[in-house]
C-alpha cells in the first residue's frame, strides 16, 4: 500500500521502451483495486495538485490542507474497489470530487467542534460554504481547468519516469507536431526506435488517464 505521507513530487525513473515492464500496460483502475504501489503512487502524482486546488477553493488553511487530502486518499484507497468506470458520464475524477466533498465536510464538524482560540471558529467560517448550496457549485465551474490539471500533472509524472531524451522524442511529435522522422534525426535516434517510444508512452498516457478518458 502506498505510504499517504510520502512527497507527491518524489520521482522515480524507469524504462519505457521495448523491454519494459508489461505491468505498465495493465489496466490502472485493474492494478489500484489490486493495491499495486506503483499505481497508487500514480495516483497521488495525478490528483494531489487536484485535490489540494478543491481544499484551498474550499478555503481550508494552508496549513491543514495537507491533512485533509490524505484522509481523501485514505478514503480512496478503501472505496476504490466500489468504483465504476462504466457508469454513464462517470469519471475518476468526479468519484474523487464526491470523496472530497465528505472529507470537507467531516473537515467541517470537527472544526464546529474545536473550542475558540484555537482555529475552531474562524475554520468553520472560512469554510462554511463547503456543503452550503453555493460551496459545492462554485467548485464545480471550474471542471476544464480541473481536467487540465490532471491531464498537466499525467505529462509531468510520463516525464519523470523516463528519460529526457525519450520525453522529448514523445512531445516534439505529440505536441509540437513534427514528423518521426524529422524527430530522429533532431536526437540522433532510429525512426523505428521513435515509433517505439510514441506507442509506448502513448499507451502509458492513456493508462494515467484511464479514468479521465
Amino acid at each position: 500500500m502506498l505510504g499517504f505521507g510520502q512527497d507527491p513530487n518524489e520521482q522515480h525513473h524507469e524504462t519505457v521502451g521495448p523491454g519494459s515492464s508489461s505491468a505498465i500496460e495493465s489496466s490502472f483502475l485493474m492494478r489500484l483495486r489490486e493495491r499495486d504501489s506503483l499505481a497508487w503512487s500514480d495516483l497521488v502524482h495525478l490528483y494531489y495538485p487536484l485535490i489540494h486546488r478543491w481544499c484551498s477553493r474550499a478555503q481550508v488553511p494552508s496549513d491543514e490542507i495537507a491533512d485533509v487530502v490524505q484522509e481523501v486518499f485514505r478514503a480512496v484507497s478503501t472505496a476504490i474497489v466500489r468504483f465504476d468506470p462504466n457508469r454513464k458520464d462517470a469519471s475518476l475524477r468526479g468519484w474523487m470530487f464526491g470523496i472530497t466533498q465528505r472529507q470537507l465536510m467531516a473537515y467541517r464538524r470537527n472544526a464546529r467542534k474545536q473550542p475558540d482560540g484555537e482555529g475552531g471558529t474562524e475554520a468553520l467560517l472560512r469554510i462554511q460554504q463547503v456543503t452550503d448550496d453555493g460551496g459545492e457549485s462554485s467548485m464545480i465551474t471550474e471542471p476544464v481547468a480541473d481536467r487540465i490539471l490532471v491531464v498537466r500533472s499525467a505529462l509531468e509524472r510520463l516525464r519523470s519516469q523516463v528519460e529526457p531524451k525519450t520525453f522529448s522524442a514523445f512531445w516534439q511529435i505529440m505536441v509540437d507536431g513534427k514528423t518521426p522522422a524529422d524527430v530522429a534525426e533532431a536526437l540522433q535516434m532510429k525512426v523505428a526506435t521513435v515509433y517505439v517510444i510514441k506507442g509506448r508512452l502513448m499507451r502509458r498516457l492513456r493508462d494515467l488517464l484511464e479514468g479521465e478518458l
